[in-house]
């Protein structure tokens, strides 16, 4: 016996569908039941991690729609990072200007610095230098990074290990360095 879709899609309103029901509809269902299950899901409010469900595996048609209503829903840093990785192009630009206005922390600074499009590195490494970066932030530079920041990160370690060293060393010592 065959159902009309229709008649389904009434039923499926009836009992209620959850939010991961109408995710599912979206990623795999009928094109007419994409769109209704869309509206459907803008009703129920769909959490960052619908979203983001949608921008991982979704039809670009939804991941579009879906990147531009996280923005509106104020995402998490993990949001944002973890969904411009995925999300269209298009959306690209404006998650990156509103991920760099919030808070970061160094791991998503050096990300930063590592992987997104040139543009952004600079103020990166600006809040990067401004946050204190650990050796290990500067190590991971220099083993991944543009090499404009990898020859910054060495002279910063180096200058680092003098410093150390001049803290460490006798005035005797010192003034024998000084001298020769």
């Amino acid at each position: 016996m065959e159902i009309e879709k229709k008649l389904i899609w009434e039923e499926l309103l009836k009992r209620g569908l959850t939010n991961d029901d109408l995710v599912l509809i979206i990623l795999y269902g009928p094109d007419k039941y994409k769109a209704k299950a869309w509206e459907q899901l803008l009703k129920q409010k769909p959490t960052n991690e619908d979203l983001k469900h949608i921008i991982f595996y979704g039809p670009d048609e939804y991941k579009a729609k879906a990147w531009e209503q996280l923005l509106k829903q104020k995402p998490t840093n993990d949001d944002l990072g973890t969904a411009i990785s995925y999300g269209p192009d298009e959306s690209n630009t404006k998650a990156c200007k509103q991920f760099l206005k919030q808070e970061l922390t160094n791991d998503e600074l050096v990300d930063i610095i590592l992987y997104w499009p040139d543009e952004y590195k600079a103020k990166a490494w600006k809040q990067l230098l401004k946050q204190k970066p650990t050796d290990d932030d500067l190590r991971e530079i220099i083993r991944h990074g543009p090499e404009e920041y990898k020859a910054k990160a060495e002279q910063i370690i180096k200058r680092k290990k003098q410093k150390a060293f001049l803290k460490k060393a006798s005035k005797e010592t010192l003034i024998k360095i000084l001298c020769d």
